[in-house]
């Protein structure tokens, strides 16, 4: 009998291409879930590159129309699953802090809840699949789907960026090794100092480099950049657009065309702005007589905390914590991440009420994060890669999420909120230990592989996505087969590291 193996294509094509490469390698029956706006929904209709047996469409699940809710169903599903509905959803960029255009009420998120549990449940029930394929999920549904996979025991191959390199990992959960054993013999980098470490870690053909920061400038450069692209999806959305979405998908409630025209412009001139004030008001520059505690931002309306650390998703208030928590004698340096330009940066006033916190230092994004490392006491992270890179400077590290290289000794995980002034205090007398990275790194090697994640989105926003400006645009076969050949040496690895895992 063949195997069953399931997919979550959502609105980048990473999934899509990875079946197309799989189908010609195993004999398998392939499933898909398409989550996608109406006019890139066209192609996959009608699509015949990869032979799916049976295929749904999420958005033609959620009814409006519904008026009750059954809210005893969606508390026996709690129950059954150990999965918090509310979890998701409050961090749900769409439900709540982030939208623009539309507030949901209690009783529509319900619904949709209730309609998306009722819907994965009788996909999984009916198909049975040995195997479900994704990315890291981004959205609360695609989250709820994978969580119900693996509490129904299905094998989960997720693929997901390591941060600190440019490479990927395949793992049932993003945030861990599948095999963090090694023996003595498996272990090849050594070094004689953390000094040694930073300068040639680069050099070793195994792992990448520590150079992620010049992988996130340069797609960040890169990344909505074109305004001749800005210009063509400006005309696109306007003119050739019916704009359905709004009636379909509640992704798109609320986004009228003139809506979203002013949106756009308020962004720019928000953007012009913020980058103003920071560029005016943040310091340069580090004070290198006095002891600080380093808290890297992260970037808002990111699944890296809206999933990863989904209680520390206010990070104003999480900077109020950590000052709390720092001994007398040391400062709070806190610096904006930045990618946070693809968000168009924080608010103003958000900027303002970190530069008002006792003992605080705003730092502006281009202060190089090897001069922090270098002269930090420790680290603190709500999620992200700062908390490993400390580790190669010799520094140890507190995070409120957790994440791969949580396995380190150095790497001190919050559980509890009140335990946090005492986890700082002993993480600032306690030591790195040298070997322990070298033995990290040589797992990190045994689990992680050649393909940058962030460097496909930028290839695949470009050839359809006019720069990641506008996502439903009509993709013909032809476009799509000609993405998939050009691209074939780059998705060679990630085809063969899946097959290994199946």
């Amino acid at each position: 009998m063949k195997d069953k193996i399931f997919f979550w294509l959502g609105a980048d094509f990473l999934m899509y291409v990875l079946s197309y490469h799989l189908q010609k390698k195993i004999d398998a029956d392939f499933y898909a879930i398409y989550d996608l706006p109406n006019k890139t929904r066209t192609f996959f209709q009608n699509q015949k590159l990869v032979d799916f047996k049976k295929t749904w469409y999420y958005n033609d699940q959620i009814n409006f129309k519904k008026n009750e809710i059954d809210m005893e169903y969606l508390s026996n599903f709690e129950k059954k699953y150990n999965i918090g509905l509310w979890n998701l959803a409050v961090n749900e960029r769409l439900f709540y802090r982030f939208n623009r255009f539309y507030k949901f009420s209690t009783e529509e998120i319900w619904l949709i809840l209730e309609q998306e549990c009722k819907f994965f449940e009788s996909v999984l029930d009916e198909i049975k699949p040995d195997f479900f394929i994704t990315r890291e999920p981004f959205l609360h549904q695609d989250e709820l789907f994978y969580q119900m996979c693996r509490a129904k025991g299905i094998k989960v191959l997720v693929s997901s960026a390591t941060q600190s390199f440019n490479k990927c990992m395949i793992s049932e959960r993003p945030t861990e090794f599948d095999d963090s054993s090694i023996s003595d013999s498996e272990i090849s980098m050594k070094f004689t100092s953390f000094s040694d470490l930073v300068k040639n870690i680069g050099r070793q053909s195994d792992v990448s480099s520590l150079a992620y920061n010049e992988t996130i400038k340069s797609y960040n450069e890169k990344w909505r950049a074109s305004n001749r692209k800005r210009a063509s999806a400006a005309m696109e959305f306007l003119f050739n657009s019916n704009n359905k979405n709004t009636k379909t998908h509640f992704a798109y409630f609320g986004r009228s065309k003139s809506g979203v025209l002013l949106n756009a412009i308020k962004q720019v001139l928000q953007k012009q702005s913020r980058t103003s004030f920071l560029n005016k008001n943040l310091s340069t520059s580090i004070n290198h007589d006095e002891k600080f505690v380093y808290f890297p931002l992260g970037v808002d309306e990111e699944h890296n905390l809206l999933i990863g650390a989904p209680f520390y998703t206010n990070q104003l208030e999480t900077i109020r914590h950590v000052a709390k928590s720092i001994p007398i004698n040391y400062k709070l340096y806190v610096k904006e991440h930045p990618s946070s330009v693809t968000r168009n940066w924080k608010s103003v006033s958000d900027y303002k009420e970190i530069m008002n916190v006792p003992n605080v230092r705003l730092l502006h994004h281009s202060v190089p994060q090897n001069e922090l490392f270098q002269n930090c006491s420790l680290v603190v992270s709500a999620m992200g890669s700062s908390c490993l890179e400390a580790a190669f400077y010799g520094k140890p590290s507190v995070i409120f999420g957790k994440l791969y290289y949580s396995i380190l000794p150095s790497v001190h995980h919050v559980e509890t909120l009140s335990k946090l002034p005492e986890i700082i205090r002993s993480s600032l007398q306690e030591p790195v230990n040298l070997q322990d990275v070298e033995r990290f790194l040589a797992i990190f090697k045994k689990n992680s592989f050649d393909f940058d994640i962030q460097m496909y989105q930028l290839k695949e926003a470009n050839a359809f996505f006019y720069n990641g400006h506008l996502v439903d645009v009509e993709i013909t076969e032809s476009q799509m087969k000609s993405f998939i050949e050009d691209n074939a040496k780059m998705f060679s690895v990630l085809v063969d590291e899946n097959i290994k895992k199946l």
